[in-house]
């Protein structure tokens, strides 16, 4: 038998942090570059994989994906991501919010819009943001519902 590393299957870093107030949501911020197309697989999977920890070890009531410095142009599975913390609340959707920034603004709307899309924008969506602050007021309204 050979050691396998889960770290090995992507150059993605993930960070995680928690606010110090009484809300609590946990931010989950992903830094690199992931690779074009179906190449990026590994680190669609390495992404939710460790989004998916972070989630079971801090049991957050919402969360905030944070691309704000993550390079994406294309690749399907990254949309994986967006399924953390689904169907873990019988009732209802765990609230959450996606902060782009420049290096993702296109590929993520391309990718909600379809590539026919002539200027594809992604905050056309309700829980997609541009900055961080208005993800995170996003996602305390949420839990105060």
């Amino acid at each position: 038998m050979k050691e396998i590393n889960p770290d090995l299957l992507s150059d993605i870093k993930v960070q995680y942090y928690e606010n110090d107030d009484c809300t609590n949501i946990l931010t989950i911020k992903y830094v690199g570059k992931y690779k074009y197309g179906s190449a990026g697989n590994d680190d669609a999977r390495y992404m939710y994989a460790k989004g998916k920890l972070g989630f079971n070890l801090f049991e957050p009531e919402g969360i905030i994906l944070d691309f704000q410095e993550l390079e994406y142009q294309w690749g399907d599975m990254i949309e994986l991501v967006f399924d953390i913390g689904v169907n873990e609340y019988e009732d209802e959707q765990l609230p959450m919010a996606l902060v782009i920034g420049n290096g993702c603004e296109k590929g993520i709307g391309t990718l909600i819009h379809g590539i026919n899309e002539e200027k594809p924008t992604a905050t056309t969506e309700e829980w997609i943001f541009d900055n961080f602050d208005d993800a995170w007021r996003y996602v305390e309204k949420r839990i105060e519902k």
